[in-house]
């Protein structure tokens, strides 16, 4: 069992613990924090070392009737976090799993700052940030409210920045399914924060399973954004028409941003958006253009290097107005890609893997695929820093396995190799064996299969091969010698096939021809070969 530590009033993970789980390992690092359901830790994967989880420990159930609440509420972030990892703006789902009685789920861990803290620090945003950002968790909503998925927590706290300037929906807990199937689910019994709420909820904290609810936050943290502080909720419970009138003299808003927020944040349900993808719609018409992609993630699997490793794509599209244009560059020499260059707002880039471009073999080689759109200008004719995502890509190349090939040999069926000499003399010759694999092989010579002359009628016997048996490193070449004595042997040429088989199974089968030449065809030879 592992050793925790007191944090607050509850016992947590210490670092340097171990938590196994289905596939690997995590050592916790740090605490980030606790919630009212469990607590967040940074770890490490043991595989993958150079990648940071966020371990999320849920606290286990203190009464055995706690026990199913708790089982359906990790059930459900498990199954959105899965869902929402397919979209850039949501961290990448990594797994979920049971261990010393207690619920796991490990994300990616979202470095950077939250909005609420940039927006208290730097407001007023400039209108560049609160557009691409807008942009961001538009299509973010729009993606899950296409799986049927109401986040039902949107405020600044769950949305962080990167350092790249990415924005990032967190924190699921809270999420519900709705629609077609979901007629019967409880509702989550979680209260919102005051000032991201909608008028329509009930008093006692209920929350409704409506796709609106989300789109009265996303206004409010549009507003926020502007304003620095959220909408008045009082205001707004009074149905009053100036709710919005103040953010229109702001210098980082516009008629049409504060049109749309003003919709978003009716009183009127039925007069909001829709869903996420409608408000997306007429953003659009004011927003820049935002680079986004479809997979933050490639993994290649754990593949042979001598096999075929099927490519993957990655998909680019301008999820803001406008047109975008941009490069693809490869950071490792092993990554490669199909174009460098991209214009228009929607594109596809293969990926492939080159292993003959790298010799890691046996652990997880991981890469960075960067991908970034060229400098935009503002309003003001001032050029906006590009976008940039990276793309990790990730493999397990193991060696291939130990191959030989006779290097004097090409061809199939092979040409047999010939060995001359004059009768009464030894005859010997040489064959090398490379290994073209990527590990040490062990071979013998296990016979040598002797066949009747051509025209003499006897046997062939006496034919030596040495060394008999003996290991070729990966790379290397291994010499072995043939050789007989011809005392015994009349004038002509005489078929062999030495037969060399592997521990892998690998069976060669190498055709010599031994040609025994009279002593006076010999000198003949000789003679002729000095005139």
């Amino acid at each position: 069992m592992a050793k925790r530590k007191r944090y607050d009033d509850v016992m947590l993970l210490a670092p340097g613990e171990d938590v196994p789980s289905h596939h690997t390992h995590y050592t916790i690092e740090s605490i980030v924090g606790t919630g009212a359901y469990g607590a967040v830790y940074i770890a490490r994967d043991i595989n993958m070392p150079s990648r940071q989880i966020a371990l999320k420990e849920f606290f286990p159930a203190r009464h055995p009737r706690d026990q199913a609440p708790l089982q359906a509420l990790f059930d459900r972030e498990r199954m959105v976090g899965m869902q929402a990892s397919s979209h850039p703006l949501m961290p990448t789902f990594y797994e979920a799993f049971q261990n010393d009685g207690n619920f796991y789920i490990a994300q990616e861990f979202i470095v950077g700052t939250t909005l609420d803290a940039i927006i208290l620090r730097r407001h007023p945003l400039p209108r560049e940030w609160i557009l691409k950002w807008s942009v961001s968790l538009c299509d973010a909503l729009a993606f899950l409210h296409s799986r049927q998925i109401i986040h039902h927590d949107l405020k600044p706290a769950n949305i962080r920045i990167t350092p790249q300037g990415h924005l990032v929906l967190l924190d699921f807990g809270a999420a519900q399914y709705f629609g077609a199937g979901h007629e019967h689910d409880k509702p989550v019994e979680l209260y919102g924060t005051e000032g991201y709420l909608p008028p329509e909820l009930e008093a006692d904290g209920q929350w409704i399973a409506d796709i609106r609810t989300d789109i009265f936050a996303l206004g409010c943290i549009l507003y926020e954004m502007i304003a620095g502080v959220p909408p008045d909720q009082e205001q707004i419970n009074q149905r009053s028409m100036y709710v919005t009138s103040s953010l229109t003299h702001r210098p980082n808003a516009d008629l049409g941003l504060v049109k749309l927020i003003n919709r978003a944040i009716s009183y009127n349900t039925d007069h909001r958006y829709a869903n996420a993808g409608e408000f997306l719609e007429d953003l659009r018409e004011i927003a820049p253009p935002v680079l986004l992609i479809n997979r933050k993630n490639l993994w290649f699997g754990n593949v042979n290097s001598g096999q075929i490793i099927p490519p993957m794509t990655v998909k680019l599209y301008n999820a803001g107005g406008g047109e975008i244009r941009g490069e693809v560059k490869s950071r490792a020499p092993w990554i490669v890609v199909s174009a460098h260059r991209f214009v228009g707002n929607t594109h596809e880039v293969t990926v492939s893997i080159d292993p003959a471009k790298t010799k890691e073999r046996g652990k997880a080689l991981t890469g960075k695929l960067e991908i970034s759109s060229d400098g935009q200008e503002d309003s003001e004719g001032n050029v906006v820093a590009s976008d940039r995502w990276s793309v990790e890509c990730s493999v397990t190349l193991q060696p291939s396995p130990g191959l030989l090939k006779v290097t004097e040999q090409e061809g199939s069926p092979p040409a047999p190799l010939v060995f001359s000499g004059r009768k009464g003399q030894s005859i010997s010759g040489t064959l090398h064996l490379k290994n073209v694999g990527e590990m040490p092989i062990d071979f013998e010579a296990i016979q040598t299969m002797e066949t009747i002359t051509g025209g003499v009628g006897k046997p062939l016997e006496g034919l030596c091969v040495s060394p008999r048996e003996g290991t070729v490193e990966a790379g290397q070449t291994f010499t072995i010698t043939v050789a007989i004595s011809t005392a015994a042997l009349p004038p002509g040429i005489y078929p062999a096939v030495v037969s060399i088989r592997t521990r892998g199974r690998q069976s060669l089968s190498v055709p010599i021809s031994i040609r025994v030449i009279s002593a006076l065809d010999f000198v003949i030879s000789k003679l002729g070969r000095h005139s």
